[in-house]
């Protein structure tokens, strides 16, 4: 069981990436509650991945006499994982008013896969991984998580908000997109020969890189749905942290 010291040493990462994602919702920034809501969402979706893992991947195995690679990496870890991270935002969708722009689900993705990531990075240094692996993970991992649920927030958005024509099928495209890129990254971890860094050198920069378009993308269209004008500063939404 991680102690104080590790659930910290795994959250501070996560948190100061939370930041610098919150701050690109420079137009109408989300509420502060409600962004640290979603964090705790990835939380808890990271515990209900350790309860569910175990049986689950039994079942695997015993349907398929055994655990491949490339089962374990697709269908047990990024199905299992992906789908956690994502009912908290697919709640979130239904219920937020807040969730007024596609920047918006970039943000309350981003929160939810970075919270996920900061217990998976405590129990990494509970098992004597250190500080250093949970640094290496904080740029790698978890920007692989970010990544995913950022991009299943964004087409959560989108397929919310009338002013776009995308249905719900999108979403779905998008969430089978973040399981196989999930999957991706995990079994060329697990390759030899040397075949572990593509996970790193190819499949995490096609992340990000994406990730940063959808960034730039919905960046632009915030005035479009606050045509009212000028950018807000963070420190002037605090009277907006207790909105539903």
């Amino acid at each position: 069981m991680p102690s104080a010291f590790d659930f910290l040493a795994g959250a501070l990462p996560g948190l100061l990436w939370l930041s610098w994602f919150w701050r690109k919702d420079d137009h109408e920034p989300e509420p502060r509650a409600l962004v640290a809501l979603a964090f705790l969402g990835g939380l808890l979706a990271a515990y209900a991945v350790l309860v569910l893992r175990t049986p689950y991947e039994a079942a695997v195995i015993d349907r398929l006499g055994g655990l491949p690679d490339w089962v374990d990496s697709f269908v047990v870890t990024a199905t299992l994982e992906e789908a956690a991270k994502a009912l908290p935002l697919f709640l979130a969708v239904h219920r937020g008013r807040e969730w007024d722009e596609p920047m918006d689900g970039i943000v309350y993705g981003v929160a939810v896969a970075l919270g996920f990531g900061a217990i998976e990075n405590a129990y990494f240094a509970a098992a004597g991984g250190g500080a250093s692996l949970v640094l290496a993970r904080s740029f790698t991992a978890m920007l692989a998580h970010a990544a995913c649920t950022g991009a299943v927030g964004l087409a959560l958005g989108v397929a919310r908000l009338p002013q776009f024509r995308a249905g719900w099928w999108l979403a779905a495209a998008v969430f089978l997109a973040a399981i196989l890129a999930h999957g991706a990254f995990d079994l060329l971890l697990l390759a030899e020969g040397g075949r572990h860094l593509l996970a790193l050198l190819l499949v995490l920069p096609l992340l990000l890189v994406t990730l940063s378009l959808e960034v730039r993308w919905a960046r632009r269209l915030s005035p479009r749905f606050h045509p009212e004008g000028a950018s807000r500063s963070p420190d002037r939404i605090s009277d907006r942290s207790g909105a539903a």
